[in-house]
Parts: C-alpha cells; structure tokens; sequence
C-alpha cells in the first residue's frame, strides 16, 4: 500500500501475461510502499489516542463484512445450480479443486519451478499454522472480520501435486479503514496510507521484497509486460460504511499489495497486502519465507486468489462426479475476471468497446463494473453465465451454459389425469439459449396447484441437440396418464424390505421411552409418527427406529427441547468452547445471553451470512436442526419455506419431518444411508454423521439400549465388515495404511474414519471407477492390496497410537435404570 496513486491509462489495452519466469536480479526498493508494521500501527494508534474525541463526535461506522448478496467476492457464486449441490462448511483443499478452479475461470498460472501460490479468502486453516507438502488441507468456510486470521494462504506445487498451507490474511485490518475513512472525510490523521480490498482473481508476483527491503524476500505485485515492475490493478475502496460492497469505488491505481508477514502471530497489519501469520523470518510467514526464497531473486510466481466458498463448490462437484459436466462447471464456477485468459475473454472484451488481448486485466476489470452499472447489474467486475445471459452477449456460448427460467409458472393438476385431459392443465416455460449453444442445463421453480394447495418443485432437464436455427427452448409441463392412487402399491422406503410390515409407536411405548416429553411432540410421534417414518423406511425394522429414537432422544433433550439451549455460564461457555471464549472476560460478553451467544459462535458459518443469522437460525425441533444452509436445504427437501420462516421447525408434526428428511440426506457421495448404518449396529458411524463428533455419545448409547428394549432387535445374522465415517479402530487404521501407501492420504494412521479418509478414500475409488466412494467394503480392500505391487499384508502393530477415542464405545445393554434416568442438560448452565 502506499501514498503514490499513478493513474492506469485506460486508452492502452490490457497486457497479457509472458511466459517469461523472471530471474533478471534486479533490485528495487525505490517502491514507494509504506511501512505498515508495528511502528506504523503503534503510531496509527497514537495518533486515534490523541484525536480520539473527534473521532467519537463524528460517529465513525463500524467496520464488518457485507452479506454475500452485496459482496463482490460472493455475489456471484450464488446460483441455483450450486443449491443442488451438498456443500459442507469443511472441506479439503487438493490439486483436483485447484485444478477444477482453474479450468472454470480460463485461468493459465505460471510459476518458477512449476510453483504457484494460492490464496483462499474467507477460508480458516484447520489444524497447524503451517501444513507443507501435502495431499490436502482442510479449511473451513467463513466470512474474513478485518481482525482475525480467517484466511489461507498456500502454494501449489504442479510438478509434485501437493499442496501447503499457511494461516494468514488477505483483507485489510480495521485499523486501517479506519484511517482511509479519516482521509476521505477530512478527520485528521498522522497517516496518509489508503486501505484496499484486492478482489479475487490471478495475479502476477516476483520474489522481491516488501517496505523498502525491510522484508525480504517477500512476494511483489507484479506488471506481467515488465517482470521487475510493480503492476496495475483495479481495486475496491470504501469510505462510508466500511463495508465492502459492489457498489462502492472501483479504483484503477498502483496499490502495492504484496504478500508479506502479518508481523505478528496474534494480530495482521495490512492497508490491502497478503498476510501469513508470523514476525518476519518467524513462525508459518518464515517457512512461506523460505519456499519462496529457494525460486531465486525476481522469479516470477503467480498467485491465485478466490474464496473458501469457491473451494467448497469444487469440491462439492467433485465429490458429485460432476466435474466432467462443462455446462455444470460454468453454472457453478464458470467466470471471467482477473487473470483469465483465451478466445472467451476476447469475445468479452470486443463486446467492452476494445480490442483485447484475451487477457483480462485491469482495463477489462474497469470497464466490466461501468457495463454492469450500466445495465442495472451487480457491479462485481466479475462476468458470470448469469451476466452473458442477461446481456445477450453469448460470450459462453460455445461451451453451454446453466440458466434460471425467467418466472415460475404455476400448474394446476389432479391425481389420475388422463391424456385426453392435459391439454387443459399443462404450462410451458421458454428458455432463451445463447447463440451458438449445442446444448443447455436449465432449471426453473415451478408451483404445482393440487387440492386447493400450493406444492413447490424444482425442475431441471439437460437439453442436447439444440439447431442452431433455434435458440430458443420450450419446456412443457403436463400431467401425465398415472393409475388413481387406490391401485398404486405402496412405495417400497429406501433399503427396505418389501414385507410392508412397520413398527408401531404407541402411546404407551413412546410415554415409556420419554416420560417427560413435550405434549406436541408426544401427540406428533403416536399419531403421524407411523406414516411419517415409513415414508422414508425408518420404521421398517425395530433396529432401525431404535437408532433413530436413540439420535432424537439425545438431540432434544428427551423430547423435551423446543429449541436449542443457549443460556450458558461464562464457565460452561470456557469449557464447551475454549477456543472461542478463551478468557472469563471474553465469556462473560455473551454468557446467559442466548442471541448474542448464537450469533457469536453461528456468525460466518454453517451457510449464516447476515448479520443476526445465528440466533436466526439456531437449533430447532427434534433434530436441532441449525444454520441457514440448512434451513434452505431442508425447505427443499420439504417445500417448505423454512428459510424465510425458521420458527416452522418448532411445529411439532414440521420437526418430526425434519427429522426423517435429515436422517435420509445426511450423507456423502457415495456413504451408505442412515438406515444401511442401523441394520448393521453402527452407533458410533450414525452419532458422528448427525453431530460431526461424539459429543454425548454415552447418553445416546444409553438412549438405543433403552430403545431397544422397548421396540425390540431382531438381528437377522452376522453384517459382512465395512468401514463408514465415524467408524474407529484396527479396520479403519488397516484402510488408512493401505490409502497412505497409495498417495491418497497424508499423515498418519490413527484408526479413526473422519473427512480426510473419505477423501482419500473417494479419490482411490473414483480413479479405479469403483462406486460406494464413501465406504470401504471387502471389494475395497480387495483393490487396495492389489494395487499395492506385492507389498506386503499391511501391518498394525508397528503402528504409533496418535490418542485414545474421544468416547469409547462401551458394551451394550448397561442402562439399567432407564427411564426413570434423569437427562442432564449438557450445557450445565
């Protein structure tokens, strides 16, 4: 960052990148980037110290995030196409997802040695500071806060096809924000260093130094037509409300925004630099420090920036098998912006007024947020399938593209309609494919009128084929001839037998299994309960409604939770989450204060954006079923508007719903379903995919003895061995010997089945085209040992134990004061 703004000019075009790797040794420190470390921020606070009661009397606004609707780094990874995918707030973070990312954005990065670094905006490292060398990484998708270290940054190395990861920042501190407001708005401050947000994309560096070699080496923004000259770069600037949004100043400058030290490991100082976690030549920044200086002096290495969102959506994708569905891709991750390159860029910068270079640049980036401010778009610099739609442009025609219908039509129907008969009732929506296309993805909301009632669905169909003659494609909705519903069999529920026989919930079994339940729930269990389990197959053996009663007794407190408790002590808060809440000062803040503890530990995560979504979205019904992505998920699966609506879960006849609907879609790709875990007894697999860990684990073991005694368990034989998530001991350690010996999964053997096995798991099956990527069953381990190249048979007992299980599994049958066991609150508050 620096004082020094020189003008772009704007009548040159954008410059594409040079295959050139530097390497020239040229020194330059005449840069005139300040010095945003400790002195100067001691200095800056000096200086708010001072000047502090004009600071108060004009009411500097807050500096936070915006919500991803307004966000220029997230607005346009919304889309309708990513809400059909499962996208878990951790994920892994591999060469497979940058690849992915690259390929979808039309990016080309180079790097000496075949390296190149990342950044991962909104993306907390999971785990150490530094994580080198690796198959993968885990991070966790969150909203940066402009004070705490809540991004990644990394290197890729495509020689080796490993990654590391290092804690750090890619944002502005608040600090200086602050201090950029002060200048705007004439309030007096000793510092003229103007703050920046840099927007995602790919950008060029060199390995240089940073404030006037103080730092050094350290990564330098760098002009792709010059190797050894600081680049040009459109960045985002805000001095109203300190929150950046995609409405606020796109400025063309020279902003020096390097990668360096966060000069610190408690806290980062930048006006609009990167920032690893560390003092210089210390902690993660000085092993960053140390790849980096074995390129050599002016290499160039390129750096790739997006968000933890983004990297979830790969993920997800792949997780899906859908990374070969081009048109997928694009809906999902398909953009042009900083740093892409080829013909699409070219066609958008014809479209722009200009003759590119099919590079986007800077100029590129400018006059994008003029278009699309415009036309009334979101003035994001970034160009979506979405804006091409809209525009008319047919930039990615070529490829195909994924498009919403432009309204939701309503269709009105009855059961048993015959042909003769749809002409009356049907509905047709026309899509407007883009030039050009072959072939198209489109989905549309439609509502269908039934019973004097409204049902949403969600339609998607793959259209192929399109003439080229006619762009435009016509999807018709219309009943079609069916036998009346009396002379249909039942529907046989997922892995059900076809006996059609369920077990019952009587009045009596249910007050005996939760004597102190709520009145709605009780009424809701024995009267709906039936049905409702049936649907989904969870009632079709005494096991399996054992396991599920066992999970809901747990989960809401024996049937007595409306919502979830968060009245905590600052004590409890200390125990429950030390990392959180690391002092009783710290706790005190929100003890005993539900909404503020909600939005506290639930703000930024679980698919939470907006201010307030915490307390929103918290745990409610049977299930606690918590977080805004959830709420939406589950309003699909139950058309419901439970987003909109969140208090619909405390209905109990919703919740129970809810429930069954979770049990069903709480999986993977490729994991076995709920009801394939409780005929084989798997407790331990099912408690880790509802809470994500064993927390209660005694209590919910307890609860499935009691279950079983009151419903029955029939075991109909021995289950053949198969290793799921959340399983532990010898047989997983076995699989995880054999997957590390594979180059599939770093680190060690531990004997307990968590995220990272699954993907190293899922990677061994998908490349050897196996199916059930999520378990490993006897042909798994088949594979697994024949692809070893006669190694061999893998051993256990050299192995180091890495710490005993969390909550050990204890022999069944031991609750013998069932139900009259009182049920402790874990909150203990």
């Amino acid at each position: 960052m620096t004082t020094d703004y020189s003008p772009i000019d704007f009548s040159q075009e954008d410059t594409p990148p040079r295959d050139d790797l530097g390497g020239s040794a040229i020194e330059r420190f005449d840069a005139p980037d300040p010095d945003t470390g400790p002195e100067a921020l001691a200095a800056l606070d000096a200086a708010e110290a001072r000047f502090g009661a004009m600071v108060e009397s004009t009411q500097i606004p807050e500096v936070r995030w915006s919500p991803d609707a307004d966000h220029p780094d997230y607005r346009h990874s919304h889309h309708s196409a990513v809400d059909s995918l499962m996208i878990d707030e951790e994920v892994r973070f591999t060469k497979e997802v940058f690849d992915l990312i690259v390929r979808a954005n039309r990016y080309d990065p180079k790097g000496t040695n075949g390296m190149i670094c990342i950044g991962l905006r909104g993306a907390e490292l999971i785990g150490d500071d530094a994580q080198e060398g690796q198959q993968g990484f885990r991070i966790r998708d969150v909203r940066p806060d402009h004070v705490r270290f809540r991004c990644t940054l990394g290197f890729v190395d495509t020689q080796s096809s490993t990654v590391s990861a290092y804690r750090g920042s890619t944002v502005p501190n608040q600090k200086w924000m602050r201090n950029y407001f002060k200048l705007q708005n004439g309030i007096h401050t000793d510092n003229t260093t103007r703050s920046n947000l840099l927007p995602t994309g790919c950008y060029i560096y060199r390995v240089n130094a940073h404030s006037g070699g103080k730092i050094r080496p350290a990564l330098r923004m760098t002009n792709p037509s010059a190797l050894t000259e600081d680049a040009k770069c459109t960045v985002l600037r805000t001095s109203n409300d300190l929150a950046y949004a995609h409405d606020d100043l796109w400025d063309p400058s020279t902003p020096y925004d390097n990668i360096h030290c966060a000069y610190s490991d408690h806290a980062f100082s930048s006006a609009g630099c990167q920032t690893v976690k560390g003092a210089n030549g210390k902690g993660a920044w000085g092993k960053f420090q140390a790849v980096i200086g074995a390129l050599g002096w002016d290499k160039r290495i390129d750096y790739l920036l997006v968000t933890g969102r983004e990297v979830a959506i790969a993920a997800a994708i792949l997780a899906a098998g859908r990374q070969g569905d081009a048109a997928f891709v694009d809906a999902c991750l398909g953009r042009l912006r900083v740093g892409s390159v080829g013909d699409e860029v070219l066609a958008l910068q014809k479209k722009l007024g200009f003759n590119g270079t099919s590079y986007f640049g800077p100029l590129t980036k400018k006059r994008l947020t003029e278009r699309e401010a415009a036309h009334g778009l979101v003035t994001d610099g970034i160009f979506a399938p979405g804006d091409d739609l809209a525009l008319g442009w047919s930039v990615f025609a070529t490829a195909g593209t994924a498009f919403d219908s432009p309204a939701a039509p309503r269709v009105s129907g009855q059961d048993g309609v015959g042909a003769a008969d749809t002409a009356a009732v049907a509905s047709s929506i026309v899509f407007r494919a883009p030039a050009g296309a072959r072939s198209v993805d489109i989905a549309t909301d439609v509502t269908l009128v039934h019973g004097g009632q409204d049902i949403p669905l969600r339609v998607t169909a793959r259209i192929d084929g399109i003439p080229a003659a006619g762009p435009n494609v016509e999807l018709v909705l219309r009943p079609v001839e069916t036998t009346p519903p009396a002379a249909q069999p039942r529907p046989a529920a997922p892995d059900t037998p076809p006996s059609g026989e369920t077990v019952a919930i009587s009045a009596a079994d249910f007050d005996a299994y939760a004597p102190r339940a709520r009145a709605d729930y009780r009424t809701t269990m024995v009267t709906e309960g039936a049905a409702v389990l049936a649907a989904h197959g969870i009632n079709a053996t005494p096991r399996r409604l054992a396991h599920f009663m066992a999970q809901l007794h747990h989960e809401s407190g024996g049937f007595r939770l409306h919502e979830e408790n968060l009245s905590y002590s600052a004590e409890r808060l200390m125990q429950v989450w030390p990392s959180r809440f690391p002092s009783l000062a710290v706790a005190q803040e929100v003890a005993r204060s539900p909404e503020k503890l909600a939005n506290a530990v639930y703000g930024g995560r679980l698919g939470n954006t907006q201010p307030g979504d915490g307390f929103r979205y918290r745990g409610r019904g049977m299930i606690q079923l918590t977080g805004r992505s959830n709420y939406r998920a589950f309003s699909r699966h139950l058309g419901l508007d439970l987003e909109g609506d969140p208090d619909l879960a405390f209905d109990g006849g919703v919740a129970l719903r809810i429930a069954a609907a979770y049990w069903t879609h709480r999986k993977l790709k490729g994991e076995r379903t709920m009801n394939a875990l409780a005929d084989d007894d798997k407790l331990r697999a099912i408690t880790y995919r509802i809470n994500g860990g064993f927390n209660g684990f005694t209590h919910r073991e307890a609860a499935l003895d009691a279950a079983k005694v009151i419903w029955g368990d029939v075991t109909t034989g021995a289950a053949p061995v198969i290793v799921d998530r959340g399983d532990a001991g010898d047989d997983v350690r076995r699989l995880q010997i054999l997957l590390i010996e594979q180059n599939v999964l770093g680190g060690r053997a531990d004997g307990k089945f968590g995220k990272g096995t699954y993907d190293g798991l899922a990677t061994f099956k998908s490349r050897h085209r196996m199916s059930g990527v999520g378990y490993a069953d006897a042909a798994t381990f088949a594979k697994l040992r024949s692809a070893r190249g006669g190694v061999a048979t893998e051993s256990i007992g050299v192995l180091p134990q890495t710490g005993s299980d969390p909550e050990p599994i204890r022999p069944v049958g031991a609750y013998a004061a069932w139900p009259s066991q009182t049920w402790v609150d874990p909150s203990g508050g």
